[in-house]
This record gives C-alpha cells, sequence and structure tokens, in this order.
C-alpha cells in the first residue's frame, strides 16, 4: 500500500468576554453571520480592511486563508443574544454573544473580530481570535507546545516487513499501542474511536485534512496528557481526532495514531531502515543538539540535501529522467513515491519500465488502483537509484490548498534507505551517513 502526504488545516473555537453598538456595526455582523451561513465571502468582502488580517496569516493571505475556511463550511453562528461593542480610538473590539454550531454540535458561546475606523466607515481589521480562529498552522515546529522529557539520545525500533515507520508506544493507564512516524503530518493525529478518554481542545475543535486521496470530513481535537516511547515522555500534546480503521486495515496492524512534524520537530532524528531503527537527538529551540557529543550526529555526515520548508512540507529537487526535474516533496510517512500525470507524460519512453498495477491508499481511506513505473536513472542529491518504485496519481487536490510550489511528486524516505537519514528541521538539511557494519 501506499499512503503519501496529509495536508491539514485546523479551526478551534475558544471563549472571549465581553458594551453597546452602532446600527453599522450590526450590519457588520450579519454580514459575518451570513457569510459563516453561505460559506461565501461576497457579502463580507466590501466590509474588510485592506489590511484584514486572518489568525496571524498577514495582509497577503489572509483574504484567501479566509475564504478557504467558510468553504470547508465547519463553523456557524445561531442565534446571537448579545452584541458588545469595546471602541478605544479608532478601533474597537466587537464581541458577539451566540450559539456556536459546528456539524451537529452546539454549545453557547462568544465568537469575536477586530474593527478599525477609516474614512469615518468601520472596516474588520481582523478575525482569528474568537470562534473562528483558525490554525491553519503558520509553522508546526515552532506554533504548538507541548513537553517532552527524557535522555538527549534515545532509540526506538519499528516495525518489520512495513515500508511505513511504526514504533511502539505506551498511553497513560500502560496500553501499549502503535504510532507511525510521518512528517507528511504538520499535526500529531490520535484514532477517533479512543479520542474520548483525552481532554477536547476548548469547547469545539475542528479540523479539516487534504491528501492524496482527496478530502478527509471534519473531526476534532484533543489534549492527550501523556504518550511514552521508550524513554520519551510526552506531555500535553495537542493531537487531531481521525477514523484511522482505513490505515490499520492496510497496515495490517491496529494504529492509534500518526506522530507528525509537531513532535518531530523536537528532535534531529535519524532512521536506519537497515537496522529497523529511529534515533532521536533532542535540540533546543535553536535546533541546537542537547548533547554535542551525540552517539550518530557527532560523526561528519558523507553527504548534505538542503530543503526548503513551506510549512511542515519538505522540498527539494529530484531527477527523473535526463533533462527531466521536478520539485518533489520528501515524506517518511509514504511506503514509496507518487509522480502527477502531467510529470509521467514528460518521461521518455525509455526512461523507465512499466511495473504493473499498483494500489494506493488515500489520506480518506479509499483504495484507488493506480500504474507503477520503475524509473530508470531518478536522483536526489548524491542519491542515484534505478529500482525506486512510483505510482502515478492525479495531486492536484492538495495543490488547492495554495502551496507557493506546485507538487508534482511525493518522495519517501526509503529513497535514501542506504544510508542513515538524519532530519534537522531547524537547519534545513537532510544529513547521509554510512550506516555502521
Amino acid at each position: 500500500m501506499r499512503k503519501a502526504t496529509v495536508f491539514l488545516l485546523f479551526i478551534a473555537a475558544f471563549s472571549i468576554f465581553a458594551v453597546q453598538t452602532p446600527p453599522e456595526v450590526v450590519e457588520i455582523v450579519e454580514a459575518y453571520k451570513t457569510a459563516l451561513d453561505s460559506k461565501n465571502i461576497d457579502g463580507l468582502a466590501p466590509h474588510l480592511a485592506d489590511d484584514f488580517d486572518f489568525s496571524g496569516a498577514g495582509p497577503e493571505l489572509s483574504k484567501t486563508v479566509f475564504e478557504q475556511v467558510l468553504a470547508m463550511g465547519v463553523l456557524r453562528i445561531g442565534k446571537i443574544s448579545q452584541i458588545d461593542f469595546e471602541r478605544i480610538e479608532d478601533n474597537a473590539r466587537v464581541v458577539i454573544h451566540t450559539e456556536i454550531i459546528v456539524g451537529d454540535m452546539s454549545h453557547d458561546s462568544m465568537d469575536e473580530f477586530e474593527l478599525v475606523l477609516r474614512d469615518g466607515v468601520w472596516k474588520i481589521s481582523g478575525i482569528g481570535t474568537g470562534a473562528m480562529r483558525a490554525l491553519v498552522i503558520q509553522d508546526p515546529l515552532t506554533d504548538m507546545t507541548f513537553s517532552i522529557e527524557g535522555p538527549a539520545f534515545s532509540e526506538l525500533k519499528f516495525k518489520e516487513s512495513h515500508d511505513h515507520i511504526i514504533v511502539s508506544a505506551m498511553l497513560s493507564g500502560g496500553e501499549e499501542v502503535n504510532f507511525v512516524i510521518d512528517n507528511g503530518t504538520p499535526i500529531s493525529i490520535i484514532d477517533s474511536r479512543i479520542a474520548s478518554r483525552f481532554a477536547p481542545l476548548g469547547d469545539i475543535a475542528i479540523a479539516e485534512a487534504i491528501g492524496v486521496g482527496g478530502d478527509i470530513e471534519n473531526t476534532g481535537a484533543v489534549t492527550v496528557d501523556s504518550i511514552v516511547l521508550g524513554e520519551i515522555q510526552v506531555a500535553d500534546l495537542m493531537a487531531i481526532t481521525m477514523d484511522l480503521s482505513h490505515l490499520s486495515d492496510a497496515l495490517d496492524v491496529e494504529i492509534t495514531g500518526l506522530l507528525g512534524t509537531d513532535f518531530l520537530a523536537k528532535f534531529a532524528w535519524t532512521i536506519d531502515y537497515s537496522g529497523r531503527k529511529l534515533f532521536l537527538s533532542r535540540v533546543g529551540e535553536d535546533g541546537a543538539l542537547l548533547d554535542p557529543n551525540d552517539r550518530i550526529l557527532a560523526r561528519e555526515p558523507a553527504h548534505i540535501i538542503g530543503f526548503d520548508r513551506e510549512m511542515h512540507l519538505l522540498w527539494t529537487v529530484a531527477q527523473f529522467a535526463p533533462n527531466v526535474s521536478a520539485s518533489v516533496i520528501l515524506d517518511c510517512g509514504a511506503g514509496g513515491g507518487v509522480i502527477t500525470p502531467e510529470l509521467f507524460e514528460r518521461l521518455p519512453e525509455m526512461s523507465f519500465e512499466p511495473a504493473g498495477k499498483d494500489t494506493l491508499l488515500g489520506a480518506d481511506g479509499k483504495l484507488s488502483e493506480v500504474m507503477s513505473i520503475i524509473p530508470s536513472r531518478m536522483t536526489i542529491g548524491p542519491v542515484t537509484r534505478g529500482d525506486y518504485r512510483v505510482v502515478v496519481s492525479d495531486l492536484s487536490h492538495i495543490n488547492a490548498v495554495g502551496l507557493s510550489t506546485p507538487v508534482s511528486a511525493i518522495v519517501g524516505y526509503n529513497f535514501f534507505e542506504d544510508w542513515l537519514i538524519t532530519t534537522r528541521f531547524h537547519d534545513d538539511i537532510i544529513e547521509l551517513r554510512p550506516i555502521p557494519k
């Protein structure tokens, strides 16, 4: 089976606090409610300031991001019981006391946004501190807070006979479970079938994921109080909840969750596919090793591959045939490679061998039959292979999220399986070292 990148947008509801409201502000509130109900920004757009900011996305991206969140339709507000208007000179805060509706769930809460007075007209200057707080996670390396305890260096065994990196862990209460390690996931995931044992994040938390298989239906978020992986103890980890039964079925092992970039960013992490080991070298906030004499990383790497990072996605360049190169995402959670039909069409006929049909497991749990090929000469950095299997699949729905670089291919870390593979997020590099004999 092939599993590929999961891209998440996360929206959470938080309570705020609360005075008398001008008629023009009431009109703005009504336009805001209509935008949520209709999943459309058009009626609200005239009320947005030129420098409107949505949840810290910045003036250039905010309108686009807000449109995407509205289109998800994950949140509505019901009957409004009170509108509070707090003005300080040419700025104001509007607090809406209302019923917050998410899917089939509802509760009494508050929403809010900020206003600015421009040429005598009130405009919305900011949304994202109330029920529409959008953690369109700007950077999972820094935006997620939880605690890690344990030694500066540790190692975990991962299961045999799987392309995915599956490690054993212990939840609070002593239950032994399995997690997939996946840097293609920005926020860690816990199976929704056990989510009720954890504290929900705020009153309501909703997420939408987009992956190789298309959209995944909205779900929630919780705070996982404790995960123990060998000598590493993780506490108060925010996790998206998602039904992972399809992944368990496909891998023929019960999967309780995925540990994503938020977790991996606390380490310089090294994969040894031959020894089926994951080495975790803890780093500080600046990315420096806690132990400069680290057992693995004290040795100089043989090769360094630079990457560009957009949110949790690691981009580099791969050559698939002479004169055919493309930007690719490197994903340790992908069991193999995926290329788009457009990239496949660029490959000369003699530059690959057909490899029959394969089955692709999408992030939505759906299986699809796809064509498989083996490029005769595929190169990333110093590594060239003529035996790496890739499948051909449409990835346009990932591009629809608005990435700055179009996705042409996803390549699993197992492309480098003959090396020790170390990822250093803070330095934007992957280091390759010889595997000790």
